[in-house]
């Protein structure tokens, strides 16, 4: 047996280095990679947040993380499709684990969120959030900004997420409106291809963000959708991104 070692996610020595444990077996990290609260030296950490209060129908998104750590287990080993090179024999990436959440006071959740995503991003390191509903991306939009200043913003997503909930609401479909308003997006440099079409809410329709100033975010909707569109929308997509980088 050429593997000798398992539960690469507990016995690994350093952040780099792949596992070649069976994808059936083994500890269940993110892509099995080092669970650890040590950041120092991390080009990426990957957090989890099994928050899923702020739904308005079916409940389960706090098992996201849970979840995307299991399906990733078939990934560890193998050259990522299409750059055929080993990721993490040249980036650093541990798996923080969880965040822990009050889950008797919800009105503690943004704070705890944006406060330990804050000590992560003091670090230097990337920070990819494992969710948990829509609600978590307010709170890591505060603690991003206020690392890099208001963000360009991709969001592929059916829904708008401009709802309003009113000041300090915890909801599911209204991030996006309170992230605007406090200007942690820019809606110069943002874009959310894939919403299904118009709303009604509040006495008008709309077919794009019904309160200025969001309305002057970029929006593709699913029915106009076809596959000559994909090219466009990819080459567009991918200058907006080019853009936000440079």
């Amino acid at each position: 047996m050429a593997n000798t070692n398992i539960d690469h996610a507990f016995t690994a020595r350093g952040k780099t280095g792949n596992s070649y444990e069976p994808t059936y077996a083994g500890a269940l990290s993110f892509m099995r990679r080092k669970y650890t609260k040590d950041v120092k030296g991390a080009d990426a950490v990957v957090w989890g947040i099994p928050f899923d209060a702020a739904v308005t129908n079916r409940p389960g998104a706090r098992f996201g993380p849970q979840a995307i750590r299991r399906a990733s287990a078939i990934f560890d080993n193998d050259p990522q499709y299409p750059f055929s090179r080993e990721f993490f024999d040249h980036l650093a990436v541990v798996d923080y684990g969880d965040c822990l959440l009050d889950t008797g006071n919800h009105q503690k959740t943004p704070g705890i969120i944006e406060r330990e995503a804050a000590k992560i991003l003091k670090s230097g390191a990337f920070l990819l959030s494992l969710g948990g509903d829509h609600f978590v991306t307010y709170p890591l939009l505060k603690a991003h900004a206020a690392v890099h200043g208001p963000l360009a913003f991709v969001q592929f997503d059916a829904h708008q997420d401009s709802c309003d909930d009113g000041p300090g609401g915890i909801g599911h479909g209204s991030f996006v409106l309170e992230a605007v308003r406090e200007g942690l997006i820019d809606v110069a440099r943002s874009m959310m291809p894939g919403s299904v079409g118009e709303y009604y809410w509040g006495g008008m329709f709309s077919t794009a963000f019904f309160i200025d100033p969001v309305e002057r975010l970029s929006m593709v909707f699913m029915t106009q959708l076809s596959p000559s569109m994909l090219y466009p929308i990819r080459r567009e997509l991918k200058t907006m991104i080019y853009s936000a980088l440079t």
